[in-house]
């Protein structure tokens, strides 16, 4: 992902977040206080953007997971994971925003096809997107390969 596109996401996830925020406080007449859903739903949201982005942290400026890798295959992975969290990130602000409006419209009888949903949707943004992304063909095997010259 190129510089410009990489922003754009970030950008979306961002305005994604302040709008499930904004929304949820929209429906339930900005009440704000601590046993109220909003807020709880609001934190439970920045805790896990803040674990996303620890995460996306430690792909790319932790300790390499395989010292063999060539530069070319670390940095596509890391592009592919970091794009992973981030439709992640995206997909946790609609379910929030999706929860607020169930708790006004009174949606219960489709709440757990919902769920069930939003699961898949995190499951296909995550793993899914990974595994669509990575071409084996164009990855650099011959780093793992035992050279018969040197050992």
């Amino acid at each position: 992902m190129s510089r410009r596109g990489c922003r754009h996401g970030v950008d979306a996830a961002v305005l994604l977040f302040a709008g499930a925020i904004l929304f949820d406080l929209y429906v339930h007449d900005f009440a704000v206080s601590w046993s109220h859903d909003t807020v709880q739903r609001a934190l439970v949201m920045a805790a896990t953007n803040g674990m996303l982005i620890i995460v996306g942290a430690f792909m790319l400026y932790g300790r390499r997971i395989d010292p063999h890798q060539s530069t070319d295959d670390r940095v596509q992975r890391m592009s592919i994971g970091l794009k992973s969290l981030l439709y992640v990130s995206m997909a946790l602000s609609v379910f929030i925003a999706v929860t607020a409006a169930d708790d006004v419209y009174r949606m219960d009888a489709i709440e757990a096809t919902l769920l069930s949903v939003y699961f898949q949707v995190v499951a296909l943004l995550s793993l899914g997107y990974v595994l669509s992304n990575i071409d084996p063909d164009k990855l650099d095997f011959d780093v793992y390969k035992n050279d018969a010259a040197t050992a």
